[in-house]
């Protein structure tokens, strides 16, 4: 008889219980489970815009807007998700959740056409709030040929019209808090509506850097970086032309049907007029929007400015004159020294000013250093764009 040794029989277990666990893991299905990407590899770079920030991540695009409305509570995160188990689950329930790829939108601000058309990404609108107000002749003409529908806006907004559009997202702005039940509703309809809040920006090249935020979202990061930094490049050449030592006084808006609001001196209307190389009679006021004031506080301050701008929806002089009498003690009506920014508006009175000015603040700029200098022109050949001189 062989007589096996008590170590021998515990070895070949050991090898028998490797054996059979090496076995059985084999057998099991691999782990697919992905670990969700919380440290971001790059974020976009920005250089005037304060109003979104964007990371990416392995996985999915993190857009954070900061401010979507004046005074909102809280900040609106959109997260584009490439590959959903890489999304931290937090982000899954609680941000508004946004498809790669983006490839119809509706609109519902004019102010977004032009960047898009910059972009060549014109051609993903699928809706627009009120078509009549809008100058683009590309959208007016898709419009016609029924590849882009109304819907309105706000309480007005046609709901069942907007979701037959089938569009990936609404790009859409608030004005106050009044704007949370429009998201609610969207939601509702399973709309995803991305908050546009360029208008917020105190400067007029930090409204134009929105355009990296539509980059981000068709993909087209490079290409707005290049516009961007063309516009940017444009517009602080055209500043550096200016002779600031000779620098006329300018005054800002008419009133209103009763109320005479004027740009705050740290808006985006009064560095306009800064950066052309004027003084903003009301330049040392500290508010970004517009305020409110008496009827003898502007007068007091603009009868002897050299320039009057925007003058409502008037073309000429003496329609100023009618609607404002008073405009005839004016210094800057006495010297025919009134401008308007309307010289491209469609028959309902859509102004360009607002639709493409928005993302082209160099063109404006090069409008207002010709009126006010018109010495740069030392040819006088030079065109307004944007703005006319009512005579």
């Amino acid at each position: 008889m062989v007589k096996i040794k008590p170590n021998f029989i515990l070895d070949l277990i050991g090898v028998l219980l490797i054996f059979v666990g090496v076995s059985i893991s084999s057998c099991q299905a691999p782990n697919t489970q992905t670990t969700a990407s919380t440290q971001p590899l790059k974020t976009l770079p920005l250089i005037a815009a304060k109003g979104f920030q964007v990371q990416y991540f392995d996985g999915y695009t993190h857009i954070t807007v900061m401010e979507p409305w004046k005074n909102a509570a809280k900040n609106m995160v959109y997260v584009m998700v490439q590959d959903s188990a890489k999304v931290p689950t937090s982000l899954l329930q609680n941000a508004i959740i946004l498809p790669w790829q983006i490839n119809r939108v509706a609109v519902m601000s004019t102010t977004y056409i032009h960047f898009l058309e910059l972009l060549q990404r014109d051609t993903t609108i699928r809706a627009i709030s009120d078509i009549k107000y809008v100058c683009s002749p590309k959208i007016q003409a898709a419009y016609q040929s029924k590849k882009i529908v109304e819907v309105g806006f706000d309480e007005h907004m046609n709901i069942e019209q907007l979701l037959a559009t089938n569009c990936d997202a609404v790009l859409t702005y608030g004005i106050d808090n009044a704007a949370s039940p429009i998201v609610a509703v969207l939601k509702d309809k399973r709309q995803k509506p991305i908050f546009v809040s360029e208008y917020l920006e105190q400067t007029p090249l930090a409204q134009a850097e929105w355009i990296k935020f539509f980059g981000v979202l068709f993909h087209e990061e490079r290409a707005a970086d290049s516009i961007y930094q063309f516009i940017s490049m444009n517009y602080n050449r055209l500043q550096a032309t200016v002779n600031h030592s000779a620098r006329p006084t300018v005054i800002s808006n008419l009133p209103f049907k009763g109320n005479w609001y004027i740009p705050g001196g740290k808006s985006v209307a009064a560095t306009f007029i800064k950066d052309a190389g004027g003084d903003y009679v009301f330049a040392a006021n500290e508010e970004t929007g517009g305020v409110a004031c008496s009827f003898e506080t502007v007068y007091a301050a603009a009868v002897q400015a050299d320039y009057f701008i925007h003058l409502n929806n008037n073309i000429t002089e003496a329609a100023v004159r009618k609607e404002f009498p008073e405009i005839t003690n004016f210094k800057s009506f006495q010297q025919h020294h009134l401008y308007n920014n309307n010289r491209r508006i469609n028959p309902a009175l859509g102004n360009d000013f607002w639709e493409s000015g928005m993302a082209r603040p160099d063109l404006i700029l090069q409008d207002l250093i010709l009126i006010l200098h018109p010495e740069t022109d030392s040819t006088h050949q030079q065109k307004l764009f944007y703005y006319r001189h009512l005579e």
